[in-house]
């Protein structure tokens, strides 16, 4: 969702209007942010605890 959220947010944002540096900086944040989630997810949910059961 937070990757979602910041690709449309900076898409939208590049398309319509100009942001300030510091939004563009949130937006970047929340899309690496989505995307560390997702793969640390995966990895821990997928691999770390069914060994550890």
């Amino acid at each position: 969702m937070l990757f979602v959220v910041g690709a449309l947010g900076e898409l939208l944002a590049h398309t319509v209007v100009t942001l300030p540096e510091r939004e563009q900086t949130l937006l970047l944040d929340a899309v690496i942010l989505g995307t560390l989630v997702a793969l640390l997810g995966v990895f821990v949910f997928g691999i770390v605890l069914p060994l550890v059961e």
